[in-house]
């Protein structure tokens, strides 16, 4: 682009939801601006949603209306994030979100897959004996081409592990919402990420949430589960959706969060420690 160091522009970060380490932030915050990011007279940096947050932002823009309440579960590649969310304004550029609880995040992912397959792929490799004498051009020439077979159940199995991890995250969203909001009901469970695209992964969820009649939640009954439109960027398309509505005077988003912890200070005045026995 022509001038661009002159042009105002601003880059916006996700964060995943396991990463609640400020100094973490910060130094990933340092690490962006050291790459060259923010650097000319007009450039900002800011790292503004987490990916759940910014994946919600992408699906609630999509087809949602308000009062609708939907869950959104972000897996990718190293982090799962989950939130349940109600929409309370749906007014073209006058989205409004609320939390119902806090993001749930855990580190599942399908670089997890990767390296159990890896190590399935190695492990058998390890056992076929092999001996190299002489050159290499002349061994090369004689290599016959060959298959590796693998097994539906092994990389079932390797999947299901994954897929468990995430309805636990699922779950804890399902039963917040069942418990603190009596009479709310989830309409859509919304998948998205890398792992959330896998048509695998969703067809096992479609059968433990949509199909089953078995759900411990009354929450959840008559829930439809979903595929976000371009689930890969669904976390990208969401930081650039908040702040172009901000940008362009509407409220943010998300105005309010929901803190997965509480801080107390402890005190002592003179007169408590006189009625103490």
């Amino acid at each position: 682009m022509a001038r661009f160091a002159l042009k105002i522009v601003e880059w916006v970060f996700s964060i995943p939801t396991t990463w609640k380490d400020p100094s973490m932030i910060a130094g990933i915050e340092s690490m962006i601006k050291d790459a060259g990011y923010g650097k000319e007279l007009h450039h900002k940096v800011a790292i503004s949603l987490t990916e759940a947050e910014a994946a919600a932002v992408y699906v609630s823009k999509q087809s949602m209306q308000r009062g609708d309440i939907f869950l959104v579960c972000d897996a990718g590649g190293g982090t799962t994030d989950v939130n349940a969310l109600k929409v309370t304004a749906a007014a073209r550029g006058k989205t409004q979100l609320e939390p119902l609880h806090w993001n749930g995040g855990a580190f599942i992912g399908s670089t997890l897959i990767d390296f159990k397959v890896e190590k399935i792929l190695s492990d058998r490799l390890r056992m076929i004996p092999l001996e190299l004498n002489g050159d290499v051009e002349p061994i090369v020439k004689d290599v016959i081409q060959g298959r590796f077979l693998s097994y539906n159940d092994e990389l079932r199995q390797i999947f299901d592990e994954q897929i468990e991890r995430i309805c636990e995250l699922i779950d804890l969203q399902l039963k917040a919402v069942d418990d603190g909001h009596n009479g709310d009901s989830v309409s859509y469970l919304v998948l998205s990420g890398g792992l959330g695209s896998s048509p695998y992964v969703r067809r096992r969820i479609r059968e433990l949430y949509e199909h089953s009649t078995k759900t411990q939640f009354d929450t959840n009954r008559g829930m439809e589960v979903l595929l976000a439109s371009d689930p890969q960027l669904a976390v990208a398309h969401g930081l650039v959706m908040a702040r172009t509505q901000a940008l362009r005077g509407g409220p943010e988003v998300l105005s309010t969060r929901r803190s997965p912890v509480s801080y107390g200070a402890l005190s002592a005045s003179s007169s408590m420690r006189k009625q103490s026995p």
